[in-house]
Order: C-alpha cells, then structure tokens, then sequence
C-alpha cells in the first residue's frame, strides 16, 4: 500500500509531526510505500537522517503563505503520477488538498488533533470550517478523532455521525523504561511555551513547592512566546533549581532524568508527550481536560482540576510524599501494560486496519 501523509511541515516537532514520523516509520517497517508531503520546504537534519534510516520518501511543495494555487497543482500532479493507496491530511493541509481537485482518487483521512468547539475553531460559518464541514458531508474525507471527547466535538461542531477515534502512540523503541537511570530532576515539562499550556502556573506552583523541599529541581523544554515571561518571572522570583532549554532532539533522554512530568494546559486532544512519559515510566500530574484522562489512571498519574492552582499543588505534594512507593512498586508493576496501550503499535495497526477497511469499498 502506498501512502500519503500530507503535512504543513515537520520543523518544529509538536505532537501532530511526532505521529507523523512515528506512523511513517511503523507503516513503512510492515512493507507499506510511505511518501510525506510537505507543503512547506521546512525540515531539519534529525528529520533528513529519519528518512534515509527508514526508506521514506519526502516531497516538498514550496507552498506560499495564503491560498496557493500553484502548490495545490502541484499537489495534484503528484497524486496523479504516484496513484497513492490512501492519503491522510494532519493540521491545515485540506485547503490546499481541497484546491487540488484530487478528492475522488483514493481514500483520504484527516486527523483532528487538537479540540473542535466554537472556541478553539472559531465560528462554523468561517469559510475554511464550512469547507471542512462540506469536505466530510460529501466524503471526500473522512476523520479521525485523537481522542474520545475530540470525537464527541466533531459530531457536535460539524454533525457528524462516521467518526474513528483512534489514540496517539509513541515509539517505544526509542521511548524506554530505564528504571535505574540517575534521576536529575524532580518535575519536568516539554513542549510549546504558549498561552494554553499554562507554564506560568506550573512554575508558581513548583515555586510553592520547593519552599517546603528546596531541594526539588524542574526542568522546562520548549520555546514559545511566554518563554521569556516565564523565564523573567523566574529571575524576578529569584527561583532557584529551575533550568530552561529552548529545544532538543533528545526527549527521551531527558525524560529518563526526570520523576514526574507536569502539564497544566487549558484543553488538549491527546498530547503526545504523555505518552511519551508513560513509555519511559515517568509518573505524571495533569490537568484533566480534553482527552488527557482518557490516557492517565491511577497507574499512572494524577489529574487536577484544571481551574485550580491548589489542586495542582496538591497532586504535585503527593507524589513527593509517595515516590518511593510510585516509582519502586506502582510504575513497575504497570509498566508493560501501560507501554503496550501507548505503542505506536497499536496506534499503527489501527490506521492500517481503517486504511485497509476503506479501500474494500472503493
């Protein structure tokens, strides 16, 4: 089987462009022909060693900012010349699929990674959500939800009743469980440094809590426009023990020096760094919106109110008091299951199985 996975670009990596690469590598290892379509000719070297290391083909397509009718050509051509089996389209990629004209061909997929509510995607009226609306009426596409409640919002925000939720995975190949690794840090956080991931109260609360064990550490992974803000209230604070790093290409490592992963974000859809932690065995405190506690149960981690700076604390205050016990008894014990559940094996196997299904009816 031959197949598209249609992208904006995969510089810089969030969660949609780690199961891209995840997905293109597990799809490629069961003899499946993987070809990711770039619209923009944004990459990386770690992604340009990806690619050879697992016979994956990248095209780029040059596209400009706005609507792009010379790239939406070119879109076409290439669907035309290589006749993919299925195409699957992540993030704001079906406008252009849509100018392309190359919706009948094949099946085509259009993950939703990220909350549906007048809210997040503004009115359905805006004419690129009436088009993504038309879009799944008609079938052109069909979507894939990344988690249970995201599924409950593509129903209710664009009437649909054909949904596949399929969950996020990892690679838990590279993603390990190294319980005697030397841990270096108390609490870590990865990931984009904005407005809805909450960073701020995450710091005031570890700055609460190392007033009673100041000898706790964070470390915090991302870049974003709240960084320096944060980074500021720090210095401002005189906040010891907090270490920030712009970016890295070595998430497991780090995740292997840490005991506990924070995340505090506003909404989320299925964040892939949770499933990162839960391979490598890191426990977790988490706000408990969108489809976060679909993954965390008591083996685990913790969910906190999401509106509450002392419940978060508090999750934070009880992993410490129990850490022994979480880290030496808990995780262990759990560990197979949990990493199993989060694999991108599963995840993989699930979109092959839909991808399969889909070209029995064509």
């Amino acid at each position: 089987m031959l197949i598209f996975e249609i992208v904006p670009s995969l510089y810089p990596i969030g969660g949609a462009e780690s199961l891209v690469l995840s997905l293109s590598k597990y799809f490629s290892s069961k003899s499946n022909k993987v070809v990711i379509v770039s619209l923009y000719n944004v990459s990386s070297e770690f992604n340009n060693a990806f690619f050879k290391k697992n016979n994956i083909k990248i095209i780029f397509l040059n596209k400009k900012r706005g609507i792009d009718f010379r790239c939406a050509k070119e879109l076409k051509r290439i669907i035309n010349e290589q006749k993919p089996d299925i195409c699957h389209l992540h993030l704001d990629t079906y406008i252009t699929f849509f100018l392309s004209g190359a919706l009948k061909t094949q099946p085509n997929f259009y993950t939703l990674h990220t909350s549906v509510t007048k809210e997040t995607f503004g009115s359905i009226l805006k004419p690129r959500n009436f088009l993504l609306k038309k879009m799944f009426k008609k079938q052109y596409i069909y979507p894939v939800s990344i988690s249970n409640i995201i599924d409950r919002e593509v129903c209710s925000y664009f009437g649909n009743q054909k949904n596949t939720t399929i969950f996020n995975g990892v690679d838990t190949t590279t993603f390990t469980y190294q319980p005697t690794k030397p841990k270096k840090y108390t609490f870590i956080s990865i990931g984009r440094m904005i407005e809805l991931k909450n960073n701020l109260r995450m710091i005031k609360c570890f700055e609460l809590f190392q007033q009673k064990h100041p000898e706790s550490t964070y470390l915090i992974i991302g870049d974003g426009d709240k960084r320096e803000e944060c980074i500021n209230y720090c210095k401002n604070k005189n906040i010891k023990n907090i270490t920030f790093i712009k970016e890295t290409n070595d998430v497991p490592g780090f995740l292997h020096q840490a005991k506990c992963l924070l995340l505090a974000s506003r909404f989320e859809g299925n964040p892939m760094v949770i499933n990162e932690a839960i391979s490598c065995g890191v426990w977790i405190i988490a706000s408990s919106v969108g489809g976060i506690p679909d993954i965390i149960d008591d083996s685990c981690g913790y969910l906190s109110n999401p509106e509450s700076d002392d419940s978060f604390l508090c999750c934070m205050e009880s992993f410490y008091l129990n850490r022994d016990a979480i880290i030496n008894k808990t995780i262990p014990s759990s560990i197979a299951k949990n990493r199993q559940r989060v694999s991108i094996i599963r995840t993989g196997d699930e979109y092959l199985k839909l991808f399969r299904d889909s070209q029995k009816y064509e």
